[in-house]
């Protein structure tokens, strides 16, 4: 912002092309204006403009109303509110293409402006999940529900108990392995979750879960030995890590 003396003058040359250019334009100008969140956030025509390209004929302008929806959805709670219902609207919309809904899966992660916000972002996305049953929505909302959810510890520590449970259920072994890597995510950056190691976590019927030699190694990632010890301890009573540590 401080770079530019001018603001208004910047969004009114580049609406000036979104409202006169084709569909390339809107979408490049949808993009600028996404970038430029910070100071365009407060400008109604500018998040008129954002808000309806999400329900455009062209999916090209509506992935980049999604962009740009994410970076205001950052830093603004009203415009979070009204994004999360319309997005809500797309993702059970038979007329969405699976690249739009794949698109809108990834914003859930964005919704951080506050507490309050991301809170019922997290329980839309809990509801889309319990509703969808393409594997890519899946692992892509379990992802960005997992970021959302580690803004906080009462989000992180409902989040863990919800993956859990959540392996009850017949999984893939894609969708089961982006389970254990969103555990471990939420409790690598949540350290003080260690307060809710108490709770039991156990596999369906007491059985272990196996993972083959590429699926322990994918869902480990960059973590040590050391560190894969470490978080064994904090749940000294869960069958899930007993299993593969």
């Amino acid at each position: 912002m401080a770079r530019v003396a001018n603001h208004l003058e910047l969004l009114k040359r580049v609406k000036s092309v979104f409202n006169d250019g084709d569909s390339e334009s809107k979408t490049l100008a949808l993009v600028l204006f996404g970038c430029w969140a910070d100071f365009a956030n407060d400008n109604a025509q500018i998040r008129y403009l954002i808000l309806s390209s999400l329900v455009s004929p062209h999916d090209c302008e509506v992935r980049a109303s999604l962009f740009a929806s994410g970076c205001f959805c950052e830093i603004s709670n009203d415009f979070a509110c009204i994004t999360l219902e319309m997005l809500f609207n797309i993702m059970n919309s038979p007329a969405a293409s699976l690249p739009i809904k794949l698109a809108v899966a990834r914003i859930f992660a964005k919704f951080k402006c506050s507490y309050s916000v991301a809170k019922k972002a997290y329980k839309i996305g809990l509801e889309l999940i319990s509703n969808s049953s393409n594997e890519d929505i899946l692992v892509i909302m379990l992802f960005s529900l997992s970021k959302l959810a580690s803004i906080s510890t009462l989000l992180t520590s409902n989040h863990v108990e919800f993956l859990v449970s959540f392996l009850e259920r017949q999984l893939t072994s894609h969708v089961r392995e982006t389970v254990l890597r969103c555990i471990y995510f939420l409790f690598r950056n949540n350290p003080s979750l260690k307060l809710y190691s108490n709770t039991s976590f156990e596999v369906p019927d007491g059985q272990y879960m196996e993972l083959s030699p590429s699926e322990y190694e994918a869902w480990k990632g960059d973590w040590t030995d050391d560190e894969m010890l470490e978080l064994n301890k904090l749940f000294s009573h869960s069958e899930v890590l007993n299993c593969i540590v």
